[in-house]
């Protein structure tokens, strides 16, 4: 990857579930620090 690549990740860890966690127990947590990653970066 580019160097402008890595300017664009963001790696967080949600203590507490598995895999799949992500998209059942902790969904609305994903899904707004999705929403909040791409309004920081890409508007």
């Amino acid at each position: 990857m580019g160097s402008n690549a890595r300017l664009l990740r963001l790696l967080v860890v949600l203590k507490g579930i598995k895999h799949y966690g992500v998209f059942r127990e902790k969904r609305k947590e994903t899904q707004q620090l999705a929403i909040d990653w791409f309004n920081q970066r890409l508007k």
